[in-house]
């Protein structure tokens, strides 16, 4: 099992991060998802799986040092997504207006269900 671990050889990618209002170099493994270049910041466990966080990398930012290297330089910064601070989804615009239909309901309600009295 040694053997096999010795024998992958991971991408690692040299970076600027910024964590607040820090900024520093750093060095991450590189990973591929989808197609899609990305730097992994660390694992965390949740409930015994593995997972990475991980920043999104501009693929025109992304170059090799050199020509048989396994380390990628990118000229961007990344961000933690620990500091991201999520906003809240906009409400759009009504398409209809919403004005109360005779019987006290309104366009948006579902339609109402003819009663049919039990004989």
């Amino acid at each position: 099992m040694a053997e096999r671990n010795l024998s992958r050889v991971p991408l690692k990618v040299v970076h600027r991060h910024r964590v607040g209002r820090q900024v520093f170099k750093r060095v991450s493994e590189l990973a591929y998802v989808r197609g899609e270049p990305k730097a992994i910041l660390r694992w965390i466990d949740i409930a015994g799986v593995r997972t990475p966080i991980y920043a999104e990398l501009d693929p025109a930012k992304l170059r090799r040092i050199g020509p048989h290297s396994h380390v990628a330089a990118y000229d961007g910064t990344t961000i933690d997504p620990s500091d991201v601070v999520p906003t809240p989804p906009t409400r759009g615009r009504r398409r209809r207006s919403s004005a109360r239909m005779p019987g006290g309901r309104r366009r948006t309600d579902p339609p109402a269900q003819a009663h049919v009295p039990n004989s």
